[in-house]
C-alpha cells in the first residue's frame, strides 16, 4: 500500500508499518509512522525524529514503545549505517566495543552499552533494517529488565 502526499514530499510504502502490529492505527498516522521511519533510516541519530516517532506512539498509547524510544534518546544510541561484507547494500550495525584504534572514528552512539552485552544473541548483529537492528539491542534490554545502567 503506498501514501500520496508525504509530508516530506514523496510517497511512502505503508506495508512494513502495517505488518508490525499498528494495523489499528488510523492511516494517517500510519502514514506519519512511516515517513518518521523512513527518514531515520536515512539518518538513525536523527534525534527529534525519534522524539517525533515516539510521540507518536505516545499518542498510540503504546507505552512498551515509549519506554523503549525514550531509552534510545535519553543514552543517544541508534545503529551504524554500514555496508554488508557480503552485499553491496547498505545496512545498521551495533558494536561492542571501542577499539582505541578506531575510536576516533566510531561514535559511541553505536556502542552497546556494557551492562547490555551479555543480552545480546552470539551472532552478527548486522541487519539490512535498522528497524530489525534496534530490534536486537531491544530484547537485551528487555532481557535486562529494562535497566538503565
Amino acid at each position: 500500500m503506498w501514501a500520496a502526499g508525504s509530508i516530506f514530499d514523496r510517497p511512502v510504502r505503508l506495508d512494513d508499518q502495517l505488518s508490525l502490529g499498528i494495523s489499528s492505527m488510523s492511516s494517517s498516522n500510519a502514514y506519519v509512522l512511516a515517513s518518521l521511519n523512513e527518514t531515520l533510516d536515512n539518518d538513525p541519530g536523527d534525534l527529534v525524529t525519534r522524539g517525533a516517532l515516539r510521540d507518536m506512539y505516545i499518542d498510540e498509547g503504546d507505552s512498551d514503545m515509549v519506554e523503549w524510544l525514550t531509552f534510545l534518546i535519553k543514552h543517544e544510541k541508534w545503529p551504524m549505517i554500514c555496508p554488508n561484507k557480503a552485499k553491496p547494500e547498505q545496512g545498521f550495525h551495533w558494536w561492542s566495543l571501542v577499539d582505541p584504534e578506531y575510536e576516533s572514528e566510531l561514535p559511541v552512539n553505536n556502542v552497546v552499552p556494557e551492562w547490555l552485552l551479555i543480552h545480546l544473541p552470539d551472532e552478527e548483529w548486522f541487519r539490512m533494517d535498522r528497524r530489525d537492528c534496534e530490534e536486537i539491542l531491544r530484547k537485551a534490554w528487555l532481557a535486562s529488565g529494562k535497566l538503565e545502567g
